[in-house]
């Protein structure tokens, strides 16, 4: 782990197996938190979200949190005193975005410590960046309750794409219409969305690594990379190869 702290600000550069997690805990500084590789899994009184390639998390100070990794993870921490943020925006609740082009380049150059006169520049653009950036649209939540949870997790685990709405009722102990009606209560969508929409973060990931889109299409589920690319387009805004040229 390489870390640095000052009187106003600390960095936390550290990397994670797939299923580490950190305890609940909380600092007394905000956290910009995002992973140059990897999926993470942030647990907070708020919700339970999954982070994403390509997308950060901010997180105010005092708020209680956990993270698990559902990946091996690069993960890259910046943490802000209010004395840097509280001419720019308040900073209430968590807050998932889009990582762009301008953001990673800010992170990468502050953990690659260049340009040391300008740190403090740096980061108050990145903080603004932060405060215009939109709330992703495309956020995904992980239903908190048992044995919901430990299923999921164990179908994610096992990337178990095409386990059935039916399928899942029976591990629960449920009709399909009961798990419908807390499925929907419990991230806001159906299990069928849900699924969708964790497929395509998956593969988000292994294409962010270079895998080929047509391979990476099969293992998620599609009968074809065209299918494929469609579903991502719908969701990221973009097909894949052009997703990683772009500013997303």
């Amino acid at each position: 782990m390489q870390s640095e702290t000052s009187d106003k600000w600390q960095s936390v550069s550290k990397d994670y197996i797939a299923g580490e997690m950190r305890p609940a805990h909380k600092h007394s500084r905000a956290q910009l938190l995002y992973a140059c590789e990897g999926i993470m899994l942030a647990t907070t009184r708020q919700g339970r979200r999954i982070i994403a390639p390509y997308q950060a998390l901010w997180i105010p100070s005092g708020i209680e949190h956990t993270i698990t990794f559902l990946s091996a993870t690069k993960m890259r921490s910046l943490y802000f005193d209010k004395s840097e943020y509280k001419d720019i925006f308040e900073s209430k609740s968590i807050k998932v975005f889009a990582a762009t082009a301008l953001i990673r380049e800010l992170i990468a150059t502050l953990f690659q410590h260049q340009f040391p006169g300008a740190k403090q520049e740096m980061r108050h653009l990145l903080l603004l960046l932060v405060q215009e950036t939109k709330a992703f649209n495309a956020d995904v939540l992980m239903p908190e309750e048992e044995p919901l949870r430990s299923v999921l997790n164990d179908l994610l685990h096992h990337r178990a794409w095409s386990t059935s709405a039916q399928e899942l009722a029976n591990k629960l102990n449920v009709t399909p219409r009961t798990l419908t009606r807390h499925f929907i209560r419990a991230t806001g969508m159906s299990f069928r969305d849900w699924k969708h929409r964790m497929r395509l973060i998956f593969a988000l990931e292994k294409i962010a690594n270079g895998s080929p889109v047509k391979s990476t299409a099969i293992q998620a589920g599609y009968s074809d990379a065209s299918a494929f690319s469609i579903q991502f387009k719908n969701l990221y805004g973009s097909c894949p190869r052009d997703f990683f040229k772009s500013d997303n």
